[in-house]
């Protein structure tokens, strides 16, 4: 192999260990964890003793602060250019060590990440915050979206203090900038979730030339994962009962 590539699959098999390791730490946060309850909006009335009913009034999920800043940390390396577990990044290395057939198989994945991660933040925005004054932060005609909201938020409020980020996130209501910033983080960690089960299954198939370091096996992919994947679990399945055989 000449050295350019041993110096690539090098990179790579670095970058997919690596991807493994900061993904299960991510994965196992409170955030990562609630998964579609995380983009749950609710309307909520009460009814008074008199029968005078309030509302409605809108309630969203929330985590304590604290929380939402420790996901910050865990998942920033997932969507800043300058680390190894960038994940557009990451998908490239699964491509570039996986066979021509299976990295062709692959383009869909990477279409997919690049809708939620691309130039260094997050991208994929679910809600506008409805102003479209030339005053908004971001231009004249065009709205503040969530993925803004959310890099404003981490960059601006999180991580540093930003003057030009703080003024935008003045046109946010309070009380929606934390589930804001939830949803679009619990948006990256799906994707993250997706990638990782993604890189254990081309491992698992057999799909991946290199040999990456403390890759989990198939048999730590959830169940649902492995049911739409009839032949990962034939196998798996085969791996079972040679065992018992052989005891």
């Amino acid at each position: 192999m000449p050295s350019s590539q041993a110096d690539r699959q090098e990179r790579d098999v670095r970058r997919l260990e690596k991807f493994l390791r900061r993904s299960e730490i991510a994965l196992a946060g409170s955030i990562a964890q609630m998964r579609d309850e995380a983009f749950q909006l609710e309307l909520k009335w009460e009814r008074h003793a008199d029968g005078h009913i309030d509302g409605p009034r809108l309630e969203f999920p929330s985590v304590p602060l604290v929380e939402l800043k420790a996901c910050i940390v865990d998942s920033r390396v997932f969507f800043l250019t300058s680390e190894d577990c960038y994940l557009p990044s990451v998908v490239s290395a699964l491509r570039a060590q996986s066979t021509r057939e299976h990295a062709q198989a692959l383009e869909p994945l990477k279409e997919y990440v690049n809708q939620f991660v691309r130039d260094g933040r997050l991208h994929g925005a679910l809600v506008y915050s409805g102003r479209i004054e030339s005053d908004n932060g971001v231009g004249p005609g065009r709205l503040l979206g969530s993925d803004q909201v959310a890099m404003d938020y981490i960059n601006g409020v999180a991580l540093h203090e930003d003057e030009e980020r703080l003024a935008r996130l003045e046109n946010v209501e309070s009380s929606t900038l934390e589930h804001t910033v939830l949803m679009q983080l619990a948006l990256l960690l799906k994707a993250v979730r997706t990638v990782r089960t993604q890189l254990i299954v081309s491992i698992a198939g057999g799909h991946v030339l290199a040999t990456i370091p403390n890759a989990p096996g198939a048999e730590s992919l959830d169940e649902d994962v492995l049911d739409s994947l009839p032949s990962l679990r034939a196998k798996l399945d085969g791996e079972a009962n040679e065992a018992e055989t052989d005891s």
